[in-house]
């Protein structure tokens, strides 16, 4: 349970007891018949169910499911309030001659729905989860790259060597940043290449040893580039 779902449990709780409070003074209990209790049993119940579904509910800290996670509150709220606002009718209107089961009908619809609402909302919650995490993984090995390659541009020394590690930098940059199982190979192939100019760079080796290393770094990843292309 998070801090707004916390604030959403105070800020109901005191309007359950406000609400309590004013059914006391306004009704009496001693000689109420049947819609007065059905009233304050279902407002009880529809606050207890709230509390639960916000107790239960996990909500965690993850961006992508940041938005669903405020969902259950504008629900439990509106589930609560619903129910409130029913129940004050049934006990304004302390008429047995109704149908009783017209009471326990409207608090079993709100609370059906809430429930199923709330179920959704969680096996939705859980398809979004997956779905980023599957997509961080594809978007992992990219990021990566671009990171180490941000890493060789920041030690490289002679002009020619930054321009066309930029020039590669850019292109790796604005290239897709999802890898596909048939694009890790070559990825990885081109990893190792960087490495192997890193270490060029760092051996103070001169422009012309290093510039051939990153011509071959670069036709690497314009394979990828092609295997992305015609696999879109």
């Amino acid at each position: 349970m998070n801090n707004t779902h916390k604030k959403l449990l105070i800020i109901c709780s005191l309007i359950m007891a406000a609400w309590i409070a004013v059914i006391l003074l306004k009704v009496d209990i001693s000689s109420a018949g049947f819609y007065i209790w059905a009233g304050v049993i279902g407002s009880v119940i529809a606050f207890i169910v709230m509390c639960l579904a916000m107790y239960f509910w996990d909500g965690g800290n993850s961006r992508d499911t940041a938005e669903i996670d405020m969902l259950p509150f504008f629900v439990s709220l509106f589930y609560f309030v619903a129910a409130l606002i029913f129940n004050s009718i049934f006990i304004a209107i302390a008429d047995d001659d109704y149908s009783k089961a017209i009471p326990v009908a409207v608090n079993a619809v709100l609370l059906i729905i809430f429930i199923g609402y709330y179920m959704f909302l969680g096996t939705y919650k859980e398809r979004v989860a997956k779905t980023a995490a599957h997509t961080a993984d594809k978007v992992h090995n990219v990021g990566e790259i671009s990171y180490q390659l941000a890493g060789i541009l920041g030690s490289a020394k002679d002009d020619k060597v930054r321009s066309r590690l930029h020039s590669l930098k850019e292109k790796v940059d604005y290239s897709t940043n999802v890898s596909q199982p048939f694009t890790v190979d070559v990825e990885n192939r081109f990893r190792d290449q960087l490495s192997d100019i890193s270490k060029a760079i760092i051996k103070n080796e001169t422009p012309e040893e290093i510039l051939p290393l990153i011509d071959a770094a670069e036709q690497t990843w314009e394979r990828r580039n092609s295997f992305s292309s015609s696999v879109r």
